[in-house]
């Protein structure tokens, strides 16, 4: 077992959000544990919650790791041409998804209790992805900034929903389709007729 003293109270906090966050890839949302974490650490369940307070505090710093990247990700592929932006981050929403399913999904599953509010530090990593959207749907409502964030936050619903749906192998029971076909024909929508 590993000794406090060892690392540096920072140096703690990262090595258990990267445990955590290896633990939620590897075996999702509901098999998580605290647990599971410290003993990947190789430390106590006690030192975890001596460093976040409680379980969810930490499940939120574990899923603001899962932000950070995927933002990265999102933010380096984005297409030089405006016209193919919406696109993007569509069919990308859906690749994310697929492709780390058990991060993802906890960024959902995850629920505070009641009466909590989401901490100040985590809120800009939530929506820095919708400011990512509404900046594509820009030259689609006409320049109009709070349409275009509107608009960005029924598209990010309307994917989510296809994604949710596709990933739960629900499309394929109503015929809807290839679920990037769906976000293809909800992008031509979106912007006015044009695929």
């Amino acid at each position: 077992m590993a000794r406090r003293w060892e690392h540096t109270p920072e140096e703690l906090k990262n090595i258990a959000i990267q445990a955590g966050y290896d633990i939620m890839q590897e075996r999702g949302f509901q098999a998580f544990s605290a647990r599971a974490v410290a003993a990947k650490m190789g430390y106590t369940v006690g030192t975890l919650y001596h460093l976040f307070g409680d379980l969810d505090t930490f499940i939120l710093h574990v899923n603001a790791r899962t932000l950070d990247e995927w933002y990265e990700q999102e933010a380096a592929g984005i297409p030089k041409r405006p016209e193919q932006r919406a696109r993007y981050f569509a069919q990308s929403y859906l690749k994310y998804a697929r492709e780390n399913y058990n991060r993802w999904n906890a960024l959902f599953e995850h629920r505070l209790p009641a009466g909590e509010k989401i901490p100040d530090w985590y809120m800009p990593r939530m929506m820095r992805m919708f400011e990512l959207i509404g900046d594509a749907m820009l030259p689609h409502a006409g320049g109009d900034a709070k349409k275009a964030e509107r608009l960005a936050k029924v598209l990010w619903a309307s994917v989510h929903g296809i994604c949710t749906l596709s990933l739960a192998g629900k499309l394929d029971q109503v015929g809807a389709g290839t679920p990037e076909r769906m976000i293809d024909d909800l992008i031509a929508l979106a912007v006015g007729g044009k695929k």
